[in-house]
């Protein structure tokens, strides 16, 4: 943030008036990073520390975030995002040939082959399946458009993953922070992924008998 008036900081802060502040300044009795300050001069809220009376100010600083392009474009792009994983409930049952055909691609409603990806059965029973559907590419509405040109429909749709990054509990319209840990695990999945681009192959889908008790757990 760019440098201010100190009265006008302090004022905004809600640590006194802008007129109280000014009669501080002039008292000698505000200091930036330790030194005394005069009426004029100014300080940076983001960075500076301030003391009035040698107390010092607890200054609500304003979060700095930077757009980092190549960072944006090594996860979302096609030919080397990192795998987006989705939590997939659908209706009638998935069968073994329609997992297949998603699973290598299937034509979406606007003529576009989907590229290979990796789906597990977590929930398969009369009427209904739970699909982990891994996805390294983000056409519109993908997962929806996938399952109804091989005749499933989607009845509940969850992002479990960005990558590494699990996403929790987070709710609709919900958001947090990255970790610092999380940007780095990030940044190596992508350019991980990067490396492999095209030559990318899908997992088999398979059927796991023993997670078919899991019936209660989308």
């Amino acid at each position: 943030m760019a440098e201010q008036r100190i009265q006008k900081v302090l004022a905004d802060q809600g640590i006194c008036s802008r007129r109280e502040a000014e009669r501080l300044i002039a008292a000698g009795k505000v200091k930036v990073n330790g030194h005394p300050v005069t009426l004029g001069d100014k300080m940076d809220p983001d960075y500076d520390k301030v003391m009035i009376d040698g107390q010092t100010q607890r200054i609500v600083r304003k979060r700095q975030y930077t757009y980092d392009g190549a960072f944006i474009n090594m996860l979302t792009h096609p030919s080397g995002g990192v795998g987006k994983l989705y939590r997939v409930t659908v209706n009638p049952r998935a069968t073994e040939q329609q997992i297949i055909e998603m699973s290598s691609g299937v034509v979406l409603d606007d003529g576009v082959k989907t590229k290979p990806c990796v789906i597990h059965v977590v929930v398969d029973e009369p009427g209904r399946s739970v699909l982990e559907i891994t996805l390294h590419e983000g056409r519109n509405r993908q997962i929806r458009r996938m399952c109804s040109a091989v005749g499933l429909q989607v009845v509940r749709l969850r992002r479990s993953a960005e990558g590494p990054v699990k996403l929790g509990m987070l709710q609709p319209g919900e958001y947090r922070e990255l970790k610092k840990s999380e940007i780095n695990a990030l940044r190596n999945a992508a350019m991980k992924s990067a490396g492999k681009g095209e030559s990318r192959a899908a997992s088999p889908a398979r059927r796991p008998g023993p997670l078919k008790k899991r019936t209660n757990s989308d």
